[in-house]
């Protein structure tokens, strides 16, 4: 009801009951060391995901999101600099910047990114309409970790597991710092063993997106 009323979003992903697919979403990077061990995780494991990535921080590590690609990750745009004032500009000045990061990241991995994720999850009519005009799905998620506020855990994603559903888009952060970085690369192998056990599959975004 409230997404009807918002604006229409690509939450979760339509899949077959007889697969159990699972969509693993990582913001605000790419971030380093953290992004490029998560990286080394994912191989490990044999797991795909998507990042939602900034793009004056890509801009910095062309290198990293390469390695995404060459992975079989997808890559999305997490906005030009994650900056809230956009949202309260201009419908024109929206739309550059909209435009301009999704032609940054185009160039950067030779394709263009996968949706949009604004910072925040914000939604405003003037978004939705931008995004309409420019034929870009806004894509944000079913379930979430407030990982970016309070790290992560073994704990949280151990009791998290039962509220997972087939086809849910979840949020994460790989710019995680320090000894916060060491528990939460921690959590999500721990995340990946549970969820795996339960049948899900590991899948990254991949267009056409529709809410």
């Amino acid at each position: 009801m409230l997404d009807s009323f918002l604006g229409k979003c690509v939450r979760t992903i339509s899949t077959s009951p007889n697969r159990k697919r699972i969509y693993l979403t990582f913001d605000d990077g790419p971030e380093e060391p953290v992004t490029e061990q998560l990286l080394e995780l994912l191989e490990k494991h044999k797991v795909n995901v998507t990042f939602f990535v900034i793009g004056y921080k890509a801009a910095k590590r062309v290198s990293t999101l390469k390695r995404m690609m060459e992975l079989g990750h997808s890559v999305g745009d997490h906005s030009l600099d994650h900056r809230y004032k956009h949202f309260f500009s201009s419908q024109d000045k929206l739309k550059n910047w909209i435009t301009d990061s999704q032609n940054l990241l185009t160039r950067l991995i030779g394709e263009k990114p996968v949706g949009f994720r604004s910072p925040a999850g914000v939604r405003t009519p003037i978004l939705v309409e931008t995004l309409n005009q420019l034929n870009i799905p806004h894509v944000l998620w079913k379930f979430r970790y407030y990982d970016a506020f309070f790290g992560l855990t073994t704990q949280t994603v151990a009791r998290s597991v039962k509220n997972i559903r087939n086809g849910d888009i979840v949020l994460l952060h790989d710019s995680h710092s320090g000894k916060r970085a060491e528990r939460f690369l921690v959590a999500i192998e721990s995340l990946i063993l549970l969820l795996r056990n339960e049948g899900f599959e590991f899948c990254s975004l991949k267009p056409p997106l529709t809410p």
